[in-house]
């Protein structure tokens, strides 16, 4: 199934903003959002403010407008629309699988815009080692999360973590603090602060630490 977004992809923001877009529809359960930006919307609101917390109003507005028309596109797919309207069971599979297959065929392009976005040097001495197994476990495979896409991409929650370390009981709260200020992931419900969205994207950045 066929959804055309290189005309969307002007910018490097435009296209975080895509790739970001492609991880919330695929995780929130449902695939396409009603609404987008009518109300309110954690999830959306903390990966805004995590990856374009610094940028100008108009290019925040060029990368909403973006992620609406991705929104459109995906909730206006001919076969999607047919299938929700008949309730198709396999309605949502359906959809997930689009998404999927997005992430897979512009890996490349999100990956090096996703180089440009992280800040691995905002990473306390303390806690590099830590971020740097939790991205080799995530990249491998070895942490099996809530849900993850078939490029690596997953949802986590607070024991997940812990897998990385046991030295990092107590401290998960911070430690999701971290991966947030430097880019390498967002809550999906900052309601549930201990569940959150890691991009095979970042993942795959585990060797570009020193």
């Amino acid at each position: 199934m066929d959804i055309s977004i290189d005309d969307l992809m002007e910018s490097d923001k435009e296209t975080m903003g895509i790739y970001l877009m492609i991880l919330h529809c695929r995780f929130n359960g449902f695939g396409f959002v009603e609404h987008l930006f009518e109300y309110s919307n954690p999830s959306i609101e903390d990966v805004l403010s995590v990856y374009f917390g610094t940028s100008s109003p108009e290019e925040l507005e060029k990368v909403k407008n973006t992620m609406v028309e991705f929104n459109n596109r995906l909730k206006e797919n001919s076969a999607l629309k047919d299938a929700f309207i008949a309730k198709d069971p396999n309605r949502f599979k359906l959809c997930f699988n689009t998404l999927e297959d997005l992430e897979a065929r512009y890996f490349e392009e999100f990956k090096e815009v996703f180089r440009n976005y992280v800040r691995l040097d905002t990473i306390p001495e303390g806690y590099r080692d830590f971020v740097k197994e939790f991205l080799k476990l995530i990249h491998n495979g070895a942490i099996s999360g809530v849900d993850s896409t078939r490029m690596g991409s997953i949802c986590l929650w607070r024991n997940n973590i812990l897998v990385t370390a046991e030295e990092l009981r107590g401290r998960v709260g911070k430690f999701i603090d971290i991966l947030r200020k430097s880019r390498l992931a967002h809550r999906k419900n900052p309601e549930q602060p201990i569940s959150i969205i890691v991009s095979s994207a970042a993942a795959a950045l585990v060797n570009e630490f020193r």
